[in-house]
């Protein structure tokens, strides 16, 4: 894994927050597993939103700025995408 220049992007150096570079290998794949282990919380009788849960989980970590639903929906969903489901999640 590239180390970033953390003069450059300090927030995203990893020895900021008290982790190593070794400990991101498997990041993804427990937030992942994070998402999983409450998706069930996003369900009521008659609707399952956990899908739109994962996408806002989604934007919050991956958009450096401009985190709105308007915004995430378009990056993580698609350009054509005005983010009115999200915003009703």
């Amino acid at each position: 894994m590239a180390i970033p220049n953390p003069t450059i992007l300090p927030v995203l150096d990893p020895q900021r927050w008290g982790w190593t570079y070794d400990q991101l290998d498997h990041l993804g794949q427990r937030l992942f597993d994070c998402w999983e282990r409450y998706r069930d919380c996003f369900t009521t009788r008659i609707r399952d939103t956990s899908p739109l849960a994962h996408v806002y989980l989604q934007g919050l970590l991956l958009l450096p700025n401009e985190r709105n639903d308007a915004n995430i929906a378009r990056r993580i969903v698609g350009p054509d995408d005005d983010g009115q489901a999200l915003q009703n999640f």
